[in-house]
């Protein structure tokens, strides 16, 4: 579950990957429907702080992006202890954590100069807790 900026709403995520939103939430997409893989279990949904968009994580460390959500490839060939558990935004809303089952966190975020241009995909850091 994420929680929507007008915090009067908020985005659930099925393991499916199908996401229903509450309140003044809006839809941005999901994974759930024909054609995507069921086998990978989807783990969490983070809500883009402004409230247009989301990123959905799923065990094995992959991260999709809807909205306007930056896309910040994925964890799979990480140090991160998989299975991943959970994902949430970081305070600067450029980015989320993916938490593994080992107590390890991923850091995903994206490196943006001045003028506001993101540069790339982020460097993961690796912190226990």
């Amino acid at each position: 579950m994420a929680r929507g900026s007008g915090g009067v709403g908020y985005w659930l995520v099925a393991a499916d990957g199908g996401v229903f939103t509450f309140g003044d939430a809006k839809f941005f997409g999901s994974l759930g429907g024909p054609g995507i893989d069921q086998s990978i279990a989807i783990v969490g949904i983070a809500a883009v702080p402004a409230g247009d968009g989301y990123w959905i994580a799923d065990a094995d460390g992959r991260v999709f992006p809807f909205g306007r959500a930056t896309s910040l490839g994925d964890a799979v060939s990480s140090a991160l202890s998989m299975p991943v558990a959970a994902i949430a935004s970081t305070p600067t809303g450029r980015g989320c954590w993916l938490h593994g089952r080992g107590s390890a966190a991923h850091d995903h975020e994206a490196v943006t100069d001045p003028s506001g241009e993101t540069n790339g995909p982020p460097t993961p850091r690796h912190t226990t807790s």
